[in-house]
């Protein structure tokens, strides 16, 4: 029989029931605020870049295009993750929904306006990993997966960033909020409620399609009868978010297409993305068409319940998966999983984007610290898949099933898409999946017979501070040639630990096993701690030494200029007053015209170190000078691009003017 837990629907009563917790969620939002006011205002890559041109678009001129080129007459040319657009514009790739959020916060605050919006979300998506953990189990679970969400997992890496990810995130548990509120009472209003939230969401980032979908088929299965008005109240909450992303690509790009990242070919064929579209219209046909009786969705939740015991259920889970080994797709498939959950490190080669690379033990690196699958941000995952056989069993709460379904989406879709995030310090692309594996965490350690916390908080915070201390050491250690090991593996072996621990425990349930199986849970919460907290002192770090070279680069850079570059730092920092283009992705006749333009104009046109060695190759009508004379804090910095500038022929001289702005 499926158990449905009873449900308090007051989180912040439960959440504040001691003095000392209210000090210290005190302390807590007050280092909070102090990070995100002094964070570094400088994109992690070049994506940040185009989310500011976004809002900046948005809060200026109203507009969902930006101008790149500030020289009349003279047209865009296409960038990485955007392309030209009518008026000489630039149309970004991202959904349109981050511009218009956005916008209020950068015309009050201009960059720091969008880290504070992340900050918030940040704030808001902990709380409702607290609320959602307090609905489905308890506050004991909740209060724990809201810690492990919050610090042992890649959240910390996105609260003070310019991503859109946090807030995304926030909107999409907001959803899924209403959602679990809809199965019990007042459906169609909490129903509409989720459907308004998850279009939102989807308008942020695509993928909070995903969420929409197993919600809906949720919902409609797992929760049984009387569910249709919510499921209802959900598809009709969720087409104005559809509709926006119809008519701001329409606008974009002239693709009236929801799924669209660009005017044709690519991304805007809706075969691109078959397999979500089979998603939708089958959740569309579940929330319409099917009503599932109460018993039917016991059911279904129920049917493994045939095994005798958990042993059976097991062995019958690792059948399966080696029997799906032996087919070449769905071994592809689950090569991916292992991948983007286990360890980045056993990608193909040819999997690997631009600017990632290899270290001599095969740990792959980012911006030169290492990138991170799933588990090694949040190596406490196994406690999931310890109480997934009790939930298949029927043992579980009937809201587990919502969490494993939004879990299961985000980690199916990317390995299908083979999609693993590119240029980040570890999963962003699953930090949707991260409030889940937190609660259905959290559950597995109730299920594992773990006393009160006031018998087991001991060894917690001792396994904790301790795993998180050497985590923080080993990352500091960022020039030892062995320092890719020393990030990755101890989160990996702290999950094998687990893993085994967990598995002893079920073969031998006994007081001993137990034990076992809980300091070896602390362990793995550590180890996420310390990777958390890890990534978010590398990245603020990284986001430093770019804001250092930014503000360098802004102070030489002439007001008017054009910049032929690939560094994302450069075009950050070129803001309104410099135009940039990124001379690999368009034809060079188009490039040559725009230089000519620009110095038929008397402006400045330089080139850093990449671009300058394709100018000599393609732009033959222009000679690539020597290196500008670097200042002291140049030279001294060896990591600052040096740029080139770019003159005419003899017969078109540079004016004075331009040469002497050094």
């Amino acid at each position: 029989m499926v158990v449905q837990a009873e449900i308090d629907w007051r989180p912040a009563r439960a959440l504040g029931g001691k003095i000392g917790f209210r000090v210290l969620a005190v302390a807590v939002f007050a280092a909070y605020a102090w990070l995100a006011s002094t964070a570094p205002q400088q994109a992690f890559t070049i994506d940040e870049y185009f989310y500011a041109e976004m809002a900046r678009a948005m809060a200026d001129d109203r507009q969902l295009t930006f101008r790149q080129m500030k020289l009349d007459g003279v047209e865009s040319l296409d960038m990485a993750y955007a392309h030209a657009a009518p008026g000489g514009r630039l149309a970004p790739q991202y959904p349109s929904g981050y511009a218009v959020i956005s916008a209020p916060f950068q015309a009050a605050l201009g960059v720091r306006g969008l880290i504070v919006m992340n900050a918030f979300s940040g704030v808001a998506a902990i709380w409702l990993t607290f609320a959602i953990g307090r609905g489905v189990a308890s506050p004991t679970v909740a209060r724990l997966a809201a810690g492990l969400f919050a610090v042992a997992s890649m959240a910390p890496t996105y609260y003070f960033s310019i991503w859109p990810h946090m807030t995304s995130l926030a909107v999409t548990l907001a959803g899924a909020y209403a959602t679990l509120r809809a199965a019990n009472g007042r459906g169609l209003m909490w129903g509409l409620g989720a459907g308004l939230a998850l279009g939102a969401a989807a308008t942020l980032r695509l993928d909070a399609v995903l969420a929409f979908v197993a919600a809906l088929v949720w919902l409609r299965i797992f929760v049984g009868g009387r569910t249709r008005a919510a499921a209802v109240g959900m598809i009709v909450g969720f087409v104005p978010g559809l509709l926006f992303l119809v008519v701001s690509n329409a606008v974009k790009f002239g693709v009236a297409n929801p799924l669209s990242y660009e005017a044709a070919g690519g991304s805007a064929s809706l075969s691109r993305y078959a397999a979500l579209a089979t998603l939708i219209c089958g959740a569309l046909f579940v929330g319409f068409l099917i009503d599932a009786p109460r018993a039917a969705a016991r059911g279904l939740v129920c049917l493994p319940a045939c095994f005798r015991s958990d042993r059976a259920m097991a062995v019958a889970i690792v059948g399966l998966g080696l029997a799906a080994l032996a087919v070449a797709p769905s071994r592809a498939f689950l090569l991916n999983v292992a991948v983007l959950t286990t360890d980045f490190s056993v990608a193909p080669l040819g999997e690997m984007a631009r600017g990632l690379e290899r270290d001599a033990f095969g740990v792959v690196h980012a911006f030169g610290v290492p990138k991170k699958a799933f588990l090694e941000s949040a190596p406490y995952a196994p406690l999931a898949f310890f109480g997934l056989i009790a939930f298949l069993r029927g043992r579980g709460r009937r809201g587990e099933g919502l969490l494993w379904l939004i879990f299961g989406a985000y980690v199916c879709f990317y390995s299908l898409t083979r999609w693993h995030g590119g240029l980040s310090l570890n999963m962003r692309y699953l930090l949707p999946a991260a409030p889940a594996a937190a609660i259905l965490s959290a559950i597995g350690l109730e299920r594992l017979g773990v006393g009160p916390w006031s018998q087991s908080r001991g060894w917690l915070i001792a396994t904790i501070v301790a795993i998180s201390v050497f985590l923080l050491f080993q990352q500091s250690l960022s020039a030892s040639p062995v320092a890719g090991l020393l990030v990755v593996a101890p989160p990996l072996l702290c999950g094998l630990a687990l893993t085994c621990a967990l598995v002893l425990r079920a073969a031998v349930p006994r007081a001993a096993t137990m034990q076992l199986a809980a300091i070896a849970a602390f362990g793995a919460m550590g180890a996420g701690a310390g990777s958390g907290i890890g990534d978010a002192i590398k990245d603020r770090l990284i986001r430093q030494s770019f804001t250092d070279r930014a503000e360098t680069f802004a102070a030489a850079a002439p007001e008017g200029a054009l910049f032929l570059t690939v560094d994302p730092v450069i075009m950050f920092a070129a803001g309104a007053g410099v135009s940039v283009a990124h001379p690999e992705l368009d034809e060079p006749t188009a490039v040559a015209a725009a230089v000519g333009a620009f110095l038929d104009a008397g402006r400045c046109v330089f080139a850093d170190t990449d671009a300058a060695d394709w100018a000599r190759r393609h732009l033959k009508s222009f000679v690539v000078a020597e290196p500008i004379k670097a200042g002291p804090e140049w030279s001294s910095s060896p990591a600052v691009y040096h740029l080139f500038r770019a003159v005419a022929p003899a017969a078109n001289a540079l004016d004075d003017s331009c040469a002497s702005s050094y």
